[in-house]
């Protein structure tokens, strides 16, 4: 018994240093605050015209109005998305890390964003928030107007209803 406060106290730092829990351990009610700080960053990606991002140990990418920009402009696995870029600039090195902040405040670790669809007048219709760090493999939210996925398997992936056309998705053969 003399090891239990020992241990406790062990958990503790040791959970205190961890990053918040994956969306699938998580509550309804923490993915609904999750969801909503994404979805309060929806008129930032609508007037930046956001196409893609990653954020990670080894690559900084966004693709917006600006153009394609990368930390590895000569290719690499950091690319993952179609467009080629360039090294950042100022302004572009200014708007990721503006928009990095910005999802910091979404209680997950968001390392991309990506599969954004916009409407005619630019509104944003879709987009997939993937925490790609070990822990979080193959767990992601999706948001969707469309709202055509049911708490049901969908190519491997079980989609989970979070509200209004917002889903977690977990997928093991990410």
């Amino acid at each position: 018994m003399r090891l239990l406060p020992g241990c406790l106290i062990a958990l503790m730092i040791f959970v205190a240093g961890c990053d918040v829990a994956p969306p699938a351990t998580r509550s309804p009610s923490e993915r609904l605050e999750d969801v909503g700080a994404l979805e309060a960053l929806f008129p930032d990606f609508e007037e930046m015209r956001l196409e893609a991002y990653r954020h990670d140990e080894h690559c900084a990418y966004i693709v917006y109005r600006r153009g394609a920009f990368s930390t590895a402009p000569d290719g690499s696995s950091c690319n993952v998305f179609t467009n080629k870029p360039i090294g950042f600039d100022a302004q572009a090195r200014a708007d990721y890390d503006g928009l990095t902040r910005a999802l910091s405040t979404a209680h997950v670790t968001v390392v991309s964003v990506g599969e954004l669809i916009y409407s005619t007048p630019g509104r944003l219709n879709a987009a997939t928030f993937d925490f790609g760090t070990n822990s979080f493999v193959g767990q992601s939210y999706v948001f969707d107007v469309r709202g055509n996925y049911n708490q049901s398997e969908e190519g491997g992936a079980v989609y989970t209803t979070i509200n209004n056309g917002w889903y977690m998705v977990v997928d093991p053969s990410r």
